[in-house]
């Protein structure tokens, strides 16, 4: 079947005129300027390669290499034989024993013995509620139970401790059973045992194998900052919080006295377990760096650090002691206020230049 007329002139305005083929003669100029422009081209991109890698060899020859800046941290000596703290944060403290007190009949108040603040005793008299209704039912039939609402009007401190908050007044309206009205209040106060208290924080899940095997912290309080307690760690939670990617850790306060305020912020250093016997050896100054800025040998008595020294790095052996805490003990071969390049030491070359 032929093709129709429509079909024929669709096919002929695809056609390329032939003067315009690339074999044909009046091309042949054209290609001839393109082929030196892409000769021109690939000169130009291996001079620009050439250029480029001398340079790379330049700067490896010259202590240079590109990377990026070299963190330095300054070596220090410490006049006690204990090292660095592994980490401080930040918490709340708190009572192991909080209670509310509360009411088991309803009434009107008539008579508060206490105010926020007080030391109570455990059983002391807090308040006395109205009673003239509950000695008639006494005297109407049921002694027994009308003897025991009668009691319930006299409002008395469940544990010892101190009062945190008193939320109600003489002549306010109190309801039994944790009833509330318009007028009713069944919460009288809060009573925290002061003789036990600890410290709540959130460590980071980064941090928290730092403290792993920590036992002992000291605490200060914001409110007394000149205070400082000694602690234990007590727990660390098994969980997380995944919204905020934090542990919580728990630490006694040993010794607590009135200083302390519960619900109050207070700082807690945790401290290294120290070899008593080592450091009883020690006598002097103790320059201690983080763990991260060295590379042990194998043998466990030498490590290389890198100097800062007229803006440049220098590999240096020094002999090292103690690993307590992310710290390592220098003994030898790094004086006090040196700097020295802080951690990623394997990327490091010995005369690395440093960024000015």
């Amino acid at each position: 079947m032929k093709p129709s007329s429509e079909t024929r002139a669709q096919l002929e305005a695809l056609r390329i005129p032939k003067a315009q083929r690339p074999d044909a003669p009046a091309s042949a100029g054209a290609s001839r300027r393109w082929g030196r422009l892409v000769l021109v081209a690939a000169m130009a991109a291996v001079a620009i390669g050439a250029y480029a890698a001398r340079h790379r060899i330049g700067s490896a020859l010259s202590g240079s290499p590109a990377q990026a800046a070299v963190r330095l941290v300054t070596a220090g000596a410490r006049q006690d034989t204990d090292p660095p703290p592994v980490l401080t944060a930040t918490g709340k403290i708190v009572s192991d024993h909080k209670v509310q007190v509360v009411t088991k009949v309803s009434g009107q108040i008539v008579a508060l013995f206490f105010e926020q603040g007080d030391r109570v005793a455990k059983d002391q008299l807090l308040a006395r509620i109205e009673d003239v209704t509950y000695r008639a039912r006494r005297d109407e039939a049921a002694l027994e139970y009308g003897q025991k609402l009668l009691d319930y009007c006299e409002v008395m401190a469940p544990i010892a401790g101190v009062v945190l908050e008193r939320n109600v007044e003489v002549g306010d309206v109190v309801a039994a059973e944790g009833g509330r009205g318009a007028n009713a209040n069944a919460q009288f106060a809060s009573i925290a045992d002061m003789s036990k208290l600890r410290v709540e924080v959130d460590i980071s899940e980064l941090d928290i194998n730092r403290i792993r095997d920590v036992k002992s912290c000291t605490i200060v309080p914001d409110a007394y900052k000149d205070r400082r307690y000694k602690g234990h760690v007590l727990w660390i939670d098994p969980g997380a919080d995944y919204s905020k990617a934090t542990v919580q850790v728990k630490a006694r306060i040993k010794d607590p006295d009135d200083r302390l305020r519960v619900e109050g912020s207070a700082q807690v250093t945790f401290l290294p377990e120290v070899e008593t016997a080592a450091a009883a050896t020690q006598t002097g100054p103790i320059l201690w760096i983080p763990a991260s800025a060295c590379l042990p040998d194998p043998s466990g008595q030498t490590a290389t650090v890198f100097v800062a020294l007229d803006g440049r790095l220098r590999r240096s052996t020094v002999s090292i002691g103690r690993r307590v805490g992310g710290q390592v003990e220098v003994t030898q071969g790094l004086r006090d206020g040196q700097s020295i390049a802080a951690d990623g030491l394997a990327n490091l070359a010995d005369g690395q230049r440093l960024p000015s």
